[in-house]
Protein backbone atom coordinates (compact mmCIF):
# COMPACT_ATOMS: atom_id res chain seq x y z
CA UNK A 1 0.00 0.00 0.00
CA UNK A 2 2.84 1.90 0.54
CA UNK A 3 4.45 1.68 -2.40
CA UNK A 4 1.25 2.29 -4.57
CA UNK A 5 0.82 5.83 -2.64
CA UNK A 6 4.53 6.74 -3.22
CA UNK A 7 3.86 5.88 -6.83
CA UNK A 8 0.70 8.08 -7.36
CA UNK A 9 2.89 10.88 -5.58
CA UNK A 10 5.52 10.64 -7.69
CA UNK A 11 3.18 10.87 -10.56
CA UNK A 12 1.42 13.82 -9.09
CA UNK A 13 4.50 15.42 -8.69
CA UNK A 14 6.18 15.27 -12.38
CA UNK A 15 2.99 16.34 -13.65
CA UNK A 16 2.85 19.67 -11.41
CA UNK A 17 6.66 20.20 -12.36
CA UNK A 18 5.79 19.81 -15.95
CA UNK A 19 2.83 22.35 -15.43
CA UNK A 20 4.96 24.70 -13.71
CA UNK A 21 7.82 24.54 -16.11
CA UNK A 22 4.88 25.23 -19.29
CA UNK A 23 3.61 28.14 -17.20
CA UNK A 24 7.01 29.74 -17.02
CA UNK A 25 6.90 30.33 -20.57
CA UNK A 26 3.62 31.91 -20.87
CA UNK A 27 3.03 35.45 -19.72
CA UNK A 28 -0.38 37.20 -19.78
CA UNK A 29 -1.71 40.12 -21.78
CA UNK A 30 -4.68 42.37 -22.22
CA UNK A 31 -5.38 44.79 -24.76
CA UNK A 32 -7.61 46.77 -27.14
CA UNK A 33 -8.52 45.69 -30.83
CA UNK A 34 -10.62 48.43 -33.08
CA UNK A 35 -11.16 48.08 -36.86
CA UNK A 36 -10.86 51.89 -38.90
CA UNK A 37 -10.65 53.03 -35.17
CA UNK A 38 -13.52 51.67 -33.43
CA UNK A 39 -13.93 48.33 -31.07
CA UNK A 40 -14.18 45.03 -32.94
CA UNK A 41 -17.53 43.38 -31.91
CA UNK A 42 -15.96 40.05 -31.58
CA UNK A 43 -13.47 37.89 -32.46
CA UNK A 44 -10.36 36.16 -32.00
CA UNK A 45 -6.54 37.18 -31.25
CA UNK A 46 -3.61 34.89 -31.61
CA UNK A 47 -0.04 34.97 -30.36
CA UNK A 48 2.29 32.97 -32.40
CA UNK A 49 5.97 33.24 -31.40
CA UNK A 50 8.38 34.13 -34.01
CA UNK A 51 11.05 31.52 -33.39
CA UNK A 52 9.22 28.12 -32.53
CA UNK A 53 6.86 26.72 -29.92
CA UNK A 54 3.58 27.20 -28.59
CA UNK A 55 1.17 29.74 -29.50
CA UNK A 56 -1.85 31.20 -27.03
CA UNK A 57 -4.56 33.55 -27.88
CA UNK A 58 -8.13 34.48 -26.73
CA UNK A 59 -11.45 35.86 -27.86
CA UNK A 60 -12.05 39.92 -28.45
CA UNK A 61 -15.27 41.38 -27.06
CA UNK A 62 -16.56 44.92 -27.86
CA UNK A 63 -12.53 45.60 -28.55
CA UNK A 64 -10.85 44.07 -25.48
CA UNK A 65 -8.98 40.86 -24.83
CA UNK A 66 -7.17 39.04 -21.99
CA UNK A 67 -4.84 35.66 -22.72
CA UNK A 68 -2.11 33.67 -21.92
CA UNK A 69 0.60 33.64 -24.39
CA UNK A 70 4.20 32.54 -24.68
CA UNK A 71 6.88 35.08 -24.00
CA UNK A 72 9.10 37.05 -26.92
CA UNK A 73 8.49 38.37 -30.11
CA UNK A 74 4.91 36.90 -31.75
CA UNK A 75 3.06 38.20 -35.12
CA UNK A 76 -0.15 38.76 -33.64
CA UNK A 77 -3.35 37.39 -36.04
CA UNK A 78 -6.64 38.92 -35.28
CA UNK A 79 -10.05 37.63 -36.68
CA UNK A 80 -13.90 38.91 -36.10
CA UNK A 81 -16.75 42.11 -37.25
CA UNK A 82 -18.00 44.97 -36.69
CA UNK A 83 -21.34 45.48 -35.80
CA UNK A 84 -23.05 48.88 -35.55
CA UNK A 85 -25.46 47.76 -33.20
CA UNK A 86 -23.52 45.39 -30.86
CA UNK A 87 -24.81 44.05 -27.23
CA UNK A 88 -22.06 43.66 -24.86
CA UNK A 89 -21.08 40.40 -26.03
CA UNK A 90 -20.11 41.57 -28.78
CA UNK A 91 -23.16 40.13 -31.21
CA UNK A 92 -25.60 42.28 -33.42
CA UNK A 93 -28.74 43.06 -31.57
CA UNK A 94 -30.64 42.82 -34.68
CA UNK A 95 -30.29 38.97 -34.93
CA UNK A 96 -33.43 37.20 -35.83
CA UNK A 97 -34.36 33.37 -34.81
CA UNK A 98 -36.42 31.54 -37.01
CA UNK A 99 -37.39 27.92 -36.99
CA UNK A 100 -36.73 25.68 -40.10
CA UNK A 101 -37.64 22.18 -40.35
CA UNK A 102 -37.89 22.23 -36.38
CA UNK A 103 -34.82 23.50 -35.67
CA UNK A 104 -33.99 26.73 -34.29
CA UNK A 105 -32.03 29.02 -36.50
CA UNK A 106 -29.69 32.75 -35.84
CA UNK A 107 -30.06 34.96 -38.95
CA UNK A 108 -27.32 37.39 -37.96
CA UNK A 109 -27.03 40.54 -40.01
CA UNK A 110 -24.17 41.21 -42.08
CA UNK A 111 -21.19 42.70 -40.40
CA UNK A 112 -20.37 45.99 -41.44
CA UNK A 113 -16.39 45.83 -41.14
CA UNK A 114 -14.97 42.23 -40.98
CA UNK A 115 -11.04 41.57 -40.38
CA UNK A 116 -9.04 41.26 -43.78
CA UNK A 117 -7.77 38.16 -44.85
CA UNK A 118 -4.30 39.46 -44.18
CA UNK A 119 -4.49 39.80 -40.55
CA UNK A 120 -6.03 36.98 -40.09
CA UNK A 121 -3.01 34.02 -40.58
CA UNK A 122 1.07 35.02 -41.40
CA UNK A 123 -0.25 38.50 -39.93
CA UNK A 124 2.36 41.62 -40.27
CA UNK A 125 1.81 42.78 -36.88
CA UNK A 126 4.16 42.36 -34.44
CA UNK A 127 4.34 42.32 -30.26
CA UNK A 128 7.39 42.13 -27.92
CA UNK A 129 5.62 40.02 -24.98
CA UNK A 130 7.40 40.71 -21.79
CA UNK A 131 8.75 38.01 -19.04
CA UNK A 132 7.34 40.93 -16.32
CA UNK A 133 5.85 43.62 -16.35
CA UNK A 134 3.41 45.38 -18.83
CA UNK A 135 1.98 43.49 -21.66
CA UNK A 136 -0.82 45.46 -22.32
CA UNK A 137 -0.80 46.11 -26.66
CA UNK A 138 -3.15 48.44 -29.09
CA UNK A 139 -3.96 46.91 -32.12
CA UNK A 140 -5.96 49.05 -34.98
CA UNK A 141 -6.58 46.94 -38.35
CA UNK A 142 -8.16 49.59 -41.39
CA UNK A 143 -10.31 48.20 -43.67
CA UNK A 144 -11.21 50.58 -46.64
Amino acid sequence: MKKLVCIVMLIVLAVCVGCNRDARRYASVSGTVTINGQPLSRGTIQFVPVADGYDGGGTIVQGKFTASVPFGECKVNISGEFFDDADENGNPRSTKKSVVNGVEQIDEPNAKFTVPPRYVSDSPLLAEVKTSGDNSFSFDVEVK
